[in-house]
């Protein structure tokens, strides 16, 4: 079934915004109510899942990823981790002076 617009069109406008794409790349896939006047809408863009939380009155709470991470980005953010780690265990020594 077709996701309502009221719940559709604030989380497409979102996503695109945070994903840099234009909003006819993002479609609303899927939609649930989750209580209390928020519902979560499943969210396809171009080639990633996203899940956006929206209440009953249209305004987005959060849009996040979905979709599990590619095949170079995890090692890519190994390799960060790796470099700041390093930088930071290596605290920089003063010179002392002799007197």
């Amino acid at each position: 079934p077709p996701v309502d617009a009221a719940l559709a069109d604030p989380c497409i406008s979102a996503a695109a915004s945070k994903y840099f794409l234009t909003e006819n790349h993002i479609t609303a896939v899927d939609a649930e109510p989750i209580g209390g006047g928020v519902n979560q809408v499943r969210l396809r863009a171009d080639i990633r899942d996203a899940m956006c939380t929206v209440t009953d009155k249209g305004k987005v709470r959060s849009i996040v990823d979905t979709m599990p991470k590619s095949a170079d980005q995890v090692p890519a953010e190994e390799a960060a981790a790796a470099k700041k780690t390093a930088v930071q265990a290596a605290p920089v020594q003063k010179s002392k002076k002799k007197s």
